[in-house]
């Protein structure tokens, strides 16, 4: 059908001396659908097929095409950047130094050295520029950055700019509490404290005292408090209560599939990540393991006017276009059907900013 189920890698716990002691194989998955139709609709009379389309490539397909790619990488960016828990938070801009903090949280994680990326705002490109133009590093490297205006490979990634990276709107109030008794694998937890009507952005990130970032393999303690993404828009009742959908915790007691140091406590303090009152605007490091994207090969139909499909690196588009004698005119339709989802969010990391 239209979903996929992705394994995990399995997770072991270590036992202790030569008495043997068994653990259940477990492999957790999650599931991708490819369920997301998009497309770009357009129609012309006969008149115009007739007199002024004898440039339908140019001044119809790639147009069309352009938008309808545009939203793909909409969608998908919202979808997995929203998944992304990992954080580095700068309320003064971007700077390279914390591009490599990004990769150091991420081999925290135990993320692979090679095949690192990073996609970043524009204007955010324009604050690492400026960073790194006085650093050394190879000649092809320097000549890049000061004729092109573009970062190429630096800190242990390789750079881009995208203009689809979302913003995160935050409220008047960045701090409130556990108002909720959490159990291992819930994936809601109730906060209080907020205020009256705030709404908790789709995309931003939460951290809880006494809930720490563990290593994946050993459950090593590290120092810093977890980031715990907020999966969906939540919006808080007249009394500042609000109930957010998060990834599922689990705490020791939960053996090898443990990923924080301890479960929320009733009554901890929430910190919402970013400045009150503010739009952060957001990057994304990532290991190209983090996630993984799916297009469906769409179904071409027959007996229509015209019908043609491409494929690119796993993107099909789509062109229908079907005469209706009824209006004398010819509806045309560009689609594509795609999913994407988030395999091992601990192998991304987000970078905020102000939107100044």
């Amino acid at each position: 059908g239209d979903t996929l189920r992705i394994r995990k890698p399995a997770q072991f716990t270590v036992a202790d001396g030569p008495a043997l002691s068994t653990q259940d194989f477990t492999e957790q998955q999650v599931t991708l659908a490819v369920a997301t139709q998009k497309h770009v609709d357009t129609e012309f009379g006969t008149d115009e097929l007739t007199l002024e389309l004898d440039e339908f490539e140019s001044r119809v397909s790639k147009p069309a095409m352009s938008r309808l790619a545009a939203e793909i990488e909409t969608v998908t960016a919202d979808n997995l950047y929203s998944q992304i828990g990992n954080y580095v938070f700068n309320s003064g801009g971007l700077t390279w130094k914390n591009a490599v903090q990004a990769g150091a949280i991420m081999t925290q994680n135990l993320a692979p050295t090679d095949m690192r990326y990073m996609m970043v705002d524009p204007l955010t490109q324009v604050e690492i520029l400026d960073n790194t133009k006085g650093l050394f590093q190879s000649a092809d490297q320097i000549k890049k950055q000061y004729e092109k205006g573009i970062i190429g490979r630096t800190g242990g990634f390789d750079w881009y700019e995208t203009t689809y990276n979302p913003s995160i709107v935050i409220g008047a109030d960045v701090a409130g509490t556990v108002n909720d008794t959490y159990v291992a694998g819930e994936t809601t937890i109730t906060l209080a404290g907020f205020g009256a009507s705030q709404v908790i952005a789709k995309g931003s990130v939460i951290t809880i005292a006494g809930v720490f970032m563990i290593q994946p393999e050993t459950k090593k303690v590290y120092g810093s408090l977890k980031g715990i993404p907020v999966l969906t828009e939540a919006t808080a009742d007249g009394a500042g209560a609000v109930t957010v959908t998060i990834p599922a915790l689990y705490s020791s007691a939960s053996g090898a599939i443990q990923n924080v140091s301890a479960l929320p406590a009733n009554g901890a303090v929430v910190t919402l990540v970013g400045s009150a009152d503010s739009t952060l605007r957001s990057s994304v490091a990532f290991h190209k393991n983090f996630a993984t994207f799916v297009g469906a090969d769409i179904w071409v139909p027959n007996g229509v006017h015209m019908a043609s499909k491409s494929t690119y690196e796993g993107v099909t588009l789509r062109m229908v276009s079907q005469y209706d004698i009824n209006t004398d005119k010819a509806p045309v339709r560009f689609d594509a059907i795609f999913g994407s989802q988030v395999i091992r969010p601990e192998l991304a990391c987000k970078l905020f900013e102000p939107n100044v």
